[in-house]
């Protein structure tokens, strides 16, 4: 799975104290795609390729993430302040490095504040608009920079399976940093905690923590038999899933396996057994693997908001996933040989 790193590991230990050294390799990310050099390789831009960006835009972050073995890798903050940048796709990419300006449409949004702080009047946020350019300087021998999405990176083999777990990883905190800009409670800009990995609000003290989302992927037996399934919208998609869903309020994760089983698939189940888990940075989640057995009608009323295609498969025609990164890939593997948990 996307995690099996070892030899590798990575350290998720926060540290405030730690700064980027000159090599130090930063993530920068647009939506679901990364920054990296369009030639020599996968390479990262480094923290003195930055240099004269984060010169120009005070309100910039580079944020300690994780380390790599002993290598520290950070992750740009752009600021909230109307000078924000927002990074365009490759093909904005001029040939200097120079990313350029582009534009956020949208209305500015106001919040009625309910702290001590706003007092009768209300907090913009600001809209963005973008007036500066970001700038790699150019070094020997460094490619050009360009965006790729995460899954083409992972789909040509790019790069290893420890940088692209680390990728998922750094777009998970990428993702709750810029998710949480202002205060929930009182609309307030949130700050780094100068003590953990969290956001603080200044003014009502409220604290805010990386978003984990729980799951479950679950794997229906019936005998030699097992349930596979695509997502809606995914029917011409070569390779099957597994039933998944998220984890409700006030229910166990058995508890879940067997609702979601019951919505998508109109099955009853039993005998949960769990498997492994998995993170999967990518959408913010923890997996967590379960197989259960049929229990009662084979008869699969299938749940068109979720999925295309739910079909039951014999032992020996199970077909996997294009590669090893997912628990669900390995659920249906393990099960192909026959070592599925009892």
């Amino acid at each position: 799975m996307i995690q099996d790193i070892f030899p590798d590991k990575l350290y998720n230990q926060y540290d405030v104290n730690v700064s980027p050294s000159e090599n130090s390799p930063v993530y920068i990310f647009k939506r679901d795609s990364l920054l990296i050099s369009k030639e020599g390789g996968f390479r990262l831009p480094s923290y003195s390729e930055l240099s004269e960006y984060l010169s120009e835009n005070g309100g910039a972050k580079i944020i300690f993430l994780f380390r790599i073995n002993e290598e520290k890798r950070f992750l740009l903050l752009p600021s909230v302040d109307g000078e924000s940048q927002i990074f365009p796709s490759s093909s904005e990419i001029g040939e200097n490095y120079s990313i350029q300006k582009s534009q956020v449409d949208g209305e500015n949004k106001s919040f009625e504040a309910s702290s001590e702080i706003a007092k009768n009047r209300s907090i913009t946020v600001p809209q963005v608009d973008v007036k500066k350019q970001l700038s790699l300087k150019q070094s020997g021998g460094v490619g050009r920079f360009s965006y790729r999405k995460i899954f083409d990176i992972r789909m040509s083999g790019l790069c290893s399976k420890t940088e692209l777990f680390a990728i998922t990883t750094a777009y998970h905190l990428s993702v709750w940093y810029n998710s949480n800009r202002f205060c929930g409670r009182c609309a307030a800009p949130l700050e780094l905690s100068k003590k953990e990995r969290a956001l603080v609000c200044p003014h009502c003290k409220n604290t805010v923590y990386p978003r984990i989302n729980p799951a479950v992927i679950v794997a229906v037996t019936d005998h030699d038999r097992i349930l596979l399934t695509k997502y809606r919208g995914r029917a011409d998609v070569p390779f099957y899933a597994l039933i998944a869903g998220f984890v409700e309020i006030g229910e166990t994760l058995e508890e879940t396996v067997q609702r979601e089983v019951m919505e998508e698939a109109g099955l009853r189940v039993k005998n949960i057994r769990y498997y492994k888990s998995q993170p999967w940075g990518k959408a913010s989640d923890i997996l967590s693997g379960f197989f259960c057995d049929l229990d009662g009608s084979t008869e699969i009323t299938m749940e068109e908001d979720e999925l295309s295609v739910a079909e039951w498969y014999d032992r020996d025609k199970v077909i996997g996933q294009p590669d090893d990164m997912s628990l669900t890939n390995e659920m249906m593997m393990v099960f192909k040989e026959g070592k599925e948990p009892k």
